[in-house]
C-alpha cells in the first residue's frame, strides 16, 4: 500500500500545506516597494524645488523687463500716432507702471508680477538721482523724442534687470546687471 503524501504530514503540517496550496503568486507591488519609491520620489522633489523656484521668480524678472519695454515703445508709438504727449510714470510704492496721455483719453496700469520690485527710474543724465516712494514721470513727444531714462527691476532673489530708453535710439533696451549693483 502506497502512503499518500498527505498520510505522513502531521497535522500541523497538513494544516500549513492546505492553506498554502491555493495561494498563487499575482503581480504586483508589495507595501515596502511602494513606500521606498514614495520615498524617493519625495527626496528627488525636494532636491529639485529650489531649483525650479530660481528660475521661475528669473523668468518673472525677464517677463517684466520685457513688458515694461513693451510700454515704453507703445507710448512712444501712441504719441507719434496721435501726435500728442504720452507719459510713462514709474510708481516705486505701488510697484507699477502707468502710461497715460495729455489729455488723459488713454490710461493703462501695469502691475509688476508678486516677487518683482521696482527699485528705481532715473535720468541717463542723472544717475545720482534716485527715488524714493515717488512717481517719476517721462515723456514722449508727438516726434517720438523723449529724455533719456533707465528703470531698473530687482527680484526678491536680488537679480536685477535693467531698461534702457535712450532718446537717440528710440527703442528701449534690456541688461542684466551685477548682482548687488544697480549701475
Amino acid at each position: 500500500m502506497r502512503r499518500t503524501k498527505r498520510e505522513g504530514l502531521s497535522a500541523r503540517n497538513l494544516d500549513f500545506e492546505l492553506r498554502t496550496s491555493n495561494f498563487e503568486l499575482r503581480p504586483g507591488f508589495t507595501l515596502l516597494e511602494m513606500l521606498v519609491v514614495l520615498v524617493l520620489l519625495s527626496v528627488l522633489a525636494a532636491l529639485a524645488f529650489p531649483a525650479v523656484n530660481r528660475g521661475l521668480a528669473t523668468q518673472r524678472l525677464r517677463s517684466d523687463s520685457r513688458e515694461i519695454a513693451a510700454v515704453i515703445r507703445w507710448a512712444r508709438i501712441k504719441a507719434v500716432r496721435e501726435q500728442q504727449i504720452y507719459q510713462v510714470g514709474f510708481e516705486v510704492k505701488a510697484n507699477q507702471v502707468d502710461i497715460c496721455s495729455a489729455d488723459s483719453s488713454y490710461q493703462k496700469v501695469v502691475a509688476l508680477s508678486p516677487g518683482i520690485s521696482l527699485e528705481r527710474a532715473v535720468r541717463l543724465n542723472q544717475r545720482q538721482e534716485q527715488m524714493s516712494d515717488e512717481t517719476a514721470y517721462y515723456f514722449f513727444s508727438p516726434n517720438g523724442m523723449s529724455e533719456s531714462f533707465e528703470v531698473i527691476l530687482r527680484n526678491e532673489r536680488g537679480r536685477r534687470y535693467r531698461i534702457v530708453s535712450d532718446g537717440f535710439s528710440r527703442y528701449p533696451r534690456i541688461e542684466e546687471t551685477e548682482h548687488g549693483s544697480a549701475e
